[in-house]
């Protein structure tokens, strides 16, 4: 079912919350929400937002933005939706409002995941360039979940376990990374195609399988059994995400 019919730009990031059905994503630099419940579906909505944002290089100024936020995320609750903003991770409650930046570093973090109702996944790096999966608990304190930096993205977290995308010598392939023991493992990395935007689902995993800016399909790989094709339609999809509670994509 088609949900959008923007023509201005596209949309990206959609995220849905089961407990609400309710769909936001970034179109035009703001976020908007369709909900699922009206049939049929009622044009989206757009959310409005503040925040307060220090400047990089000075944590006594701040800027205050209405717009801006990408990769907008559920909790598992449908309380908060978590996003990144000029590099920083911020959380503001489901409806808009006032957002609460969570990080004041001078590096980028990027593709947020919730980890339950009160944490969140993402990537800590270098602008541009290479860094680590990082842990964040509301209050902003953050715990390093792995060993070696690399070109992690879309990060998700099940339990002890996380899925991540890597980009090594400009091919993209999708990893899991055990917590307890720090090692990793290859989940997909095939020459010559990009495996890309891991999603848990139902305890399998389930990512992008295409060519770059070309057409993709949606495959789900099972941790201890072989991969099937979900979707064969050959389309450019990107930015796969799964619903907090891991049943629907």
């Amino acid at each position: 079912v088609q949900l959008t019919g923007l023509r201005a730009d596209h949309v990206t990031w959609p995220t849905v919350c089961p407990e609400t059905d309710v769909i936001v994503f970034e179109h035009d630099f703001e976020l908007y929400s369709v909900n699922l419940k009206q049939k049929p579906p009622a044009a989206p909505t757009r959310l409005k937002i503040t925040v307060d944002s220090p400047y990089k290089d000075d944590a006594n100024a701040t800027k205050t933005h209405t717009a801006g936020l990408k990769s907008p995320v559920w909790s598992p609750d449908g309380a908060h939706i978590a996003g990144i903003l000029d590099g920083d991770l911020v959380v503001m409650d489901a409806d808009g409002g006032r957002a609460k930046v969570l990080t004041r570093t001078l590096d980028e973090e990027r593709d947020p995941s919730w980890a339950g109702n009160d944490r969140i996944v993402c990537v800590r790096a270098a602008w541009g360039g290479a860094g680590h999966v990082v842990d964040i608990a509301l209050d902003g304190t953050a715990a390093t979940l792995t060993k070696e930096a690399a070109s992690y993205r879309s990060p998700v977290r099940s339990g002890d376990r996380i899925a991540v995308q890597v980009e090594d010598a400009g091919e993209r392939g999708i990893y899991l990374v055990d917590l307890r023991t720090g090692g990793k493992t290859t989940v997909a990395d095939t020459k010559g195609v990009e495996e890309t935007s891991p999603a848990w689902v139902d305890g399998s995993i389930a990512y992008l399988l295409g060519i770059e800016n070309g057409p993709s399909e949606i495959v789900v790989r099972p941790l201890d059994g072989a991969a099937r094709t979900l979707d064969t339609n050959e389309s450019n999809k990107a930015q796969l995400r799964s619903s907090p509670d891991g049943t629907q994509l």
